[in-house]
């Protein structure tokens, strides 16, 4: 759940975006396995808009909530 809890938090879509990366390499995982896990657990897709500044133009509750469920 660390990308829900630093979202809870409040981040602008550059942030987030940085935050995928960091979190990438906190976690061991390549970045683009990141980014397909958010795209996946949002739009049931492996690719999708930038994803920084589309989550932040998403209802934050929605995103933090959906990220909590699939556990990110």
């Amino acid at each position: 759940m660390i990308l829900a809890d630093e979202i809870e938090h409040g981040m602008s879509g550059q942030e987030i975006h940085d935050n995928l990366y960091k979190v990438a390499q906190e976690t061991g995982l390549d970045g683009k396995q990141v980014f397909e896990t958010v795209y996946m657990a949002l739009l049931g897709l492996k690719s999708g808009p930038r994803a920084g500044h589309f989550l932040a133009s998403l209802d934050k509750d929605f995103v933090v909530k959906r990220f909590k469920d699939v556990n990110l």
